[in-house]
């Protein structure tokens, strides 16, 4: 888990946020791990196993989205890859990057943050709703 993620996620639950997992690892892998988090995390996982086309295609982001009953052009999608962000941007979603190991590349519907640390679900609904803006490679600033 990436630092802050484990802390937005739970403030997201207590905000009846609801949220999915959308990684292309296989549900084997994803499951001993989700099983530590608390019940509800997520009430939507797509896994690698559970799709014909992986990321970069937006099959994943669509099968979400879709299982949570929210349009895409709706989700923020958080991503640390250049697959991951295509597949989300691909499918309408609005793109917070938090690199980790490898750098994103600047991109359609991608917002840049250096971390999760200290983001609130106010500072998420800003980005989504696109009252933030675009900064490749740099932190993203609420719009003035």
């Amino acid at each position: 888990w990436r630092p802050g993620a484990l802390d937005l996620l739970a403030e997201l639950g207590a905000a009846g946020i609801p949220c999915g997992l959308v990684t292309m690892s296989y549900e084997r892998f994803v499951a001993p791990i989700l099983r530590t988090l608390p019940p509800e995390s997520f009430r939507v996982i797509v896994t690698g196993d559970s799709v014909h086309q992986g990321k970069p295609h937006p099959e994943p982001y669509l099968n979400a989205a879709a299982a949570l009953g929210v349009p895409p052009e709706q989700c923020l999608a958080i991503e640390d890859s250049n697959t991951g962000a295509e597949s989300a941007a691909a499918a309408g979603c609005t793109v917070l990057v938090v690199q980790n190991h490898v750098v994103v590349a600047p991109g359609e519907r991608r917002v840049f943050r250096d971390s999760l640390v200290g983001l609130t679900v106010e500072d998420l609904k800003a980005l989504s709703s696109g009252s933030a803006s675009r900064h490749p490679g740099g932190r993203s600033q609420p719009a003035e």
